[in-house]
């Protein structure tokens, strides 16, 4: 199969429907901008590139449905007027020969955007308006990209749940009473629900891979430090980096090769005696039966497509585990305050810390950040030096004792739980779980380990909602794992569209 090349990818794809394109009536290129919603990026990269598409139009088409949307996905969104696709026409042919000719992206609000409110999600910078843009939003605007606007996520972007109590709480894109998942909220709901084709979120501990899991997209959480982290409101320098959320893998690996700077190709991975290990006590014998079902119905399908699914334990890792904690509550202490003064924000960070209004959030801020809980230089330095290493070890002695090219497990434990009353607990096989447990407790490990990690839908749950798949794989193969989510897309069931505002049950 001919590999797919990263800077072609916007043009080599749909050479030939853009051929018989040119042939269609004015009346078939109208329904083209109707269907504006369901198209993927690439497709409108591809459509503006050629000058089928008037990326003005594609922005206005957007915006209008984010108005009138009811998922409180967005904090603020940009005026179509205001839009350089919009002001200058003349621009037009210069942005066609970008890489992302026209792209509508959404960005987390707590990544910069140089004159874009940026709220961070809570009440202290809720009119901050930065003069400076992220560097890896930046690389996205220079190819072409189009910034729609800033999505909404769990406060400070602490939490799994997106329940947001300065801004209102994002609803999943299949259940508008449930959550969207966190902290990327905002980007898993807005992607889900169709309003734009791609959002960026960022992944400390699972809050790319979460949201996408529980809105029924992709999310890929790549090697820290693969894109720069510039002009983005640290949670744990350790783990932190910006993830796309997308509806097709193509779509990830469109943005990823602007963002990450790479014209590395990518083809699918032959799965013919690829080895995926399966942690089945740790991480799937914890999640619940609609999952459990799901995940094994996933690994049938990749033993058809000629993998073989190894079942492995990972001594040493619950343990190790265990020791990392003071690392992401010690570098939030010391890293926030440093953002604050270096981009001008205005506010100290007590000022900031007064301003959290979501109670989980407080609680966490009142113990373990600033608390009695917050750890002391002498308890990070163990950590860092000790248990850091533990982690990553545990995780490469098994990929090279079985020989592993990924593992695979259910992102989250149970799917998307109505908003109300979901804070602090939920209840899953009839049992009661913390909420934070049953969404993090998988993706906290592998970031922990630093693993690169992709989640894919891999069906509904008995409710109706998404719960995804992840593969990870060993730090800095991220083009092995965007070939790996290329085969598995093909072998997972397309999920149904979510319903619309009409068509839900009332």
């Amino acid at each position: 199969m001919p590999k797919l090349s990263r800077k072609a990818l916007a043009t080599e794809v749909g050479s030939v429907f853009l051929w018989g394109l040119s042939a269609l009536t004015a009346a078939t290129a109208a329904d083209t901008e109707h269907s504006i919603a369901d198209m993927s990026g690439r497709a409108i990269v591809t459509h503006v590139a050629a000058g089928r598409l008037d990326p003005c139009r594609v922005a206005e088409s957007l915006l209008s449905a984010i108005g009138n949307d009811g998922h409180n996905a967005f904090i603020s969104t940009r005026r179509a007027d205001d839009l350089d696709v919009c002001k200058d026409p003349h621009r037009l042919q210069d942005l066609r020969a970008r890489a992302l000719a026209g792209l509508p992206i959404a960005v987390k609000d707590n990544v910069l955007v140089g004159g874009q409110r940026a709220t961070f999600g809570t009440s202290a910078t809720r009119n901050y308006v930065p003069t400076e843009t992220a560097d890896t939003v930046q690389r996205l605007i220079d190819q072409g990209a189009v910034i729609l606007g800033k999505l909404n996520l769990h406060e400070l972007a602490g939490g799994v749940t997106s329940n947001n109590a300065v801004f209102g709480p994002v609803r999943n894109a299949y259940d508008p009473k449930c959550f969207a998942g966190g902290s990327s909220g905002g980007a898993g709901a807005a992607v889900g629900a169709r309003l734009v084709p791609i959002a960026l979120g960022t992944d400390t501990g699972g809050s790319v891979l979460i949201p996408a899991a529980l809105n029924g997209v992709i999310g890929f959480r790549p090697t820290v430090g693969r894109y720069p982290m510039a002009g983005v409101l640290p949670v744990s320098p350790t783990r932190d980096t910006i993830g796309p959320i997308a509806r097709t893998v193509e779509d990830i690996i469109l943005v990823d090769s602007v963002m990450a700077s790479t014209n590395a190709a990518v083809s699918p991975s032959n799965l013919s005696g690829l080895r995926i290990g399966v942690p089945r006590k740790l991480f799937v014998d914890v999640a619940d039966a609609d999952s459990r079902a799901l995940f094994e119905n996933t690994l049938q399908r990749l033993r058809e497509a000629g993998a073989e699914v190894v079942e492995i334990d990972l001594p040493g890792l619950v343990q190790a585990e265990k020791g990392f904690g003071p690392i992401t509550p010690y570098e939030l202490k010391t890293e926030v305050p440093k953002f604050l003064a270096r981009y001008h924000v205005g506010i100290s960070f007590d000022e900031l810390v007064a301003g959290i209004r979501s109670p989980d959030l407080i609680k966490d801020y009142q113990t373990r950040i600033v608390g009695p809980a917050s750890p002391s230089d002498a308890a990070y330095m163990e950590a860092v030096q000790t248990f850091k290493p533990a982690v990553q070890g545990a995780f490469q002695k098994a990929f090279a004792e079985h020989r592993l090219f990924a593992l695979a497990f259910p992102t989250t434990l149970t799917d998307a739980r109505p908003i109300e009353g979901s804070d602090d607990q939920i209840t899953m096989d009839g049992a009661p779980i913390p909420t934070w447990k049953a969404y993090i407790d998988n993706t906290n490990y592998l970031t922990k380990g630093l693993l690169a990690a992709m989640t894919l839908p891999m069906g509904l749950s008995s409710r109706g909602l998404p719960l995804g798949v992840t593969f990870a794989v060993l730090p800095r193969h991220d083009e092995e794992l965007l070939s790996l989510g290329l085969s598995v897309q093909q072998l997972l069931p397309t999920l149904p569209a979510p319903p619309k505002a009409a068509d839900r049950p009332r």
